[in-house]
């Protein structure tokens, strides 16, 4: 029964994606990177007509060995809610290996959700869509995922970056994009 569901929503999500055209991103749609500067995160900008949404990754500390574990959260739900995303969280291989994904509060659903990790790229890449004719969408700010990382023995001191790339979508319950502004957080290793 589980991997029906999976398959289903990973059916849907292929839907979404198609309908959003995630590779095709026009002149007013072009992903736009904010200077980083020392009281400044990056910000990542997906322009799309369904409404906005920041998302941000959350920010730790820890010494060579431990883990840590980061929220990545929805601070503005457009006015539809969230009843789609998908996209990846990408980090410093040198530095952290992704060690588990947890579903955050603000699911309704952890059937509706699912995760992959690539420690050979850096990458997390996250899938969501809501089942139940959005009954399971997310409908207000919260926590979409807890990220835990562990920190490399041999890790440098400093901040590993841990941030959105371009690519994804995010979506409302009736299939309009929606505009996903990604603040960058880190894990400072001490």
């Amino acid at each position: 029964m589980k991997k029906i569901l999976l398959g289903i929503v990973i059916i849907i999500c292929i839907c979404v994606i198609t309908i959003f055209g995630v590779n095709y991103m026009s002149a007013s749609e072009t992903a736009k990177v904010s200077d980083v500067s020392a009281n400044q995160a990056a910000t990542t900008v997906i322009q799309a007509s369904g409404g906005e949404s920041e998302i941000e990754i959350g920010s730790g500390n820890g010494t060579g060995g431990s883990t840590v574990t980061i929220p990545v959260s929805v601070n503005t739900v457009p006015e539809k809610g969230i009843g789609s995303f998908n996209f990846n969280i990408k980090y410093d291989t040198g530095i952290l290996e992704a060690v588990e994904v947890k579903p955050g509060a603000a699911l309704v659903s952890e059937a509706d959700f699912d995760y992959t990790i690539n420690n050979e790229t850096g990458t997390v890449t996250f899938l969501f869509a809501c089942s139940n004719n959005g009954k399971d969408s997310v409908t207000k700010p919260g926590v979409i995922t807890n990220l835990s990382f562990k920190i490399k023995e041999n890790a440098k001191k400093g901040v590993a970056a841990i941030a959105s790339d371009t690519s994804g979508a995010f979506g409302d319950t009736a299939f309009n994009r929606i505009n996903a502004v990604f603040k960058e957080g880190g894990i400072k290793v001490d």
